[in-house]
């Protein structure tokens, strides 16, 4: 929570005035698109792989970008079952009034 434009304090984040606020509604639609990511890279649907590669913010990054780009700029077909396999799950949370409880889940904080 900032106090001044350089004076911070931690403690319980205020979400109501927070102006990042919405930032937290984008966690669980980054969680979601590493999901699919590390299903797709899991042994059994990659057995010819000799390591599993660990999903990195340029994975979420490209994945979201396809997303966004087929939703408003180039329409991309394969795209499409991606969107509406995740949508039931992150749709709900993009539309709240109020801003959920940020919970990481174990996947997203480090070792």
């Amino acid at each position: 929570m900032s106090l001044s434009s350089d004076v911070y304090e931690f403690g319980e984040p205020d979400y109501q005035n927070d102006p990042l606020k919405y930032v937290w509604r984008v966690v669980p639609f980054l969680e979601r698109l590493k999901d699919e990511i590390d299903d797709y890279n899991s042994p059994s649907r990659r057995p010819c792989l000799d390591h599993t590669p660990q999903t990195n913010y340029e994975d979420l990054f490209s994945m979201a970008s396809q997303i966004h780009d087929s939703e408003y700029e180039h329409d991309n077909p394969a795209m499409q079952p991606l969107i509406d396999k995740i949508l039931p799950d992150i749709q709900p949370v993009l539309k709240r009034d109020q801003v959920p409880e940020l919970q990481l889940s174990p996947k997203f904080c480090p070792n």
